[in-house]
């Protein structure tokens, strides 16, 4: 591979660069409800849009600053008793992607949201076998809305259980393949030419991080070790995720950069006084040099901490320490999750634990006044 299809300059890439700051400002921050009772996942490129679940049900929704979290229905646990999947929404916050129950009632599968009205998508690929009561998963969508994507069953097959599709209007899921056992997508690049997620290994069963480039599978996790790829930049360029530290096999957390022939791995590690724990990360924005994401330093009892990694910084800071440099801090809450950053490093999707009981847990978008450093 050496070439890279997708790092071509576009107008959506340029208009981006016109909202990156261009002094050393000082910096504020706003926090955004979006909901007390339900679990954020993504948010679109200007931040006013928000999708995720409900936290009763597992309905997605859809959310937009000044309104309230609307529920999209189609809910699978209502009927079946079953979830799965990652709601995706598009840069434009117009399009959202997420497992929906099936036009007949029957089924988990994957859906497309747009213009007020769920629409079934398919064909599936002609092994797909379902059980379980699902036939898919949604997990990630282009940031055009144009290409939604995760993974679909394979039972009664060989060569893995679950298998990355790809799928666009017009067309049949397309299976991206794996070396031998199962995998999923789990992001994708704004024009869906960069996908990006984990296969297994046939014979550890451990999932390793894996990026599709037009089809074209690269395994970037370390061999024998555990992680995952979950987000992809706009452009394609950078991948993050987690992956095992060869040094001491601890997963840590990890991004990748398209160099012009490889993919460069660089560890972001884990939060200072990690002993057992690990960290994730969810999201990048479109530059590769802030990415956010979530850790525990102890296995067992305890929450996770969000956190937010800058190249500047060099470091993670935990994300209740890092937004209230910026004027945010609510002492009743601690931030668990950051799972989402904006392009262009100024808006974040965050989950708030309450730090007493009833230990509550509400989601926000969290909006910087200039790109964070």
């Amino acid at each position: 591979m050496t070439k890279h299809p997708a790092l071509k300059a576009t107008g959506w890439l340029a208009a981006l660069g016109c909202l990156l700051p261009l002094g050393a400002a000082a910096q504020t921050a706003t926090a955004t409800l979006v909901c007390k009772v339900c679990w954020i996942y993504e948010i679109s490129a200007d931040g006013k849009s928000a999708t995720g679940q409900m936290n009763d049900n597992y309905e997605t929704f859809l959310w937009k600053r000044g309104s309230a979290a609307q529920r999209l229905g189609r809910s699978t646990v209502d009927v079946l008793g079953v979830s799965g999947g990652w709601p995706a929404i598009s840069a434009d916050g117009q399009t959202i992607a997420s497992s929906i129950l099936s036009d007949d009632g029957t089924l988990m599968t994957s859906g497309i949201w747009s213009n007020g009205v769920w629409s079934q998508i398919g064909p599936l690929p002609d092994d797909v076998g379902s059980g379980d009561s699902q036939d898919s998963a949604v997990w990630a969508m282009s940031g055009d809305g144009k290409t939604v994507a995760g993974l679909y069953w394979r039972y009664g097959q060989t060569g893995g259980l679950a298998h990355p599709y790809t799928w666009k209007a017009g067309t049949q899921m397309i299976d991206l393949g794996t070396s031998g056992g199962s995998g999923r997508i789990n992001g994708a690049s704004h024009d869906g030419s960069v996908m990006a997620g984990w296969q297994e290994d046939v014979g550890t069963g451990s999932w390793a991080a894996t990026v599709w480039v037009n089809g074209q599978r690269t395994q970037l996790g370390a061999p024998g070790g555990f992680g995952m790829a979950q987000a992809v930049s706009p452009d394609g360029a950078y991948v993050v995720g987690q992956d095992s530290n060869p040094k001491n096999g601890r997963a840590e957390a990890a991004m990748w950069h398209w160099n012009g022939s490889s993919w460069d791995r660089t560890s972001l590690g884990v939060l200072k006084g990690t002993v057992s724990g690990d960290a994730y990360a969810n999201g990048v924005s479109a530059d590769g040099k802030v990415v956010v994401g979530f850790g525990k330093k102890e296995w067992g009892p305890g929450g996770a901490i969000g956190w937010v990694w800058t190249q500047k910084r060099g470091r993670m800071v935990p994300a209740k320490a890092f937004f209230a440099e910026f004027g945010y801090n609510d002492p009743e809450f601690d931030i668990g999750w950051v799972m989402a950053v904006s392009p262009d490093a100024r808006s974040f999707a965050v989950v708030e634990t309450m730090i007493k009981q009833p230990f509550m847990q509400r989601s926000k978008v969290i909006r910087l006044s200039s790109a964070a450093q």
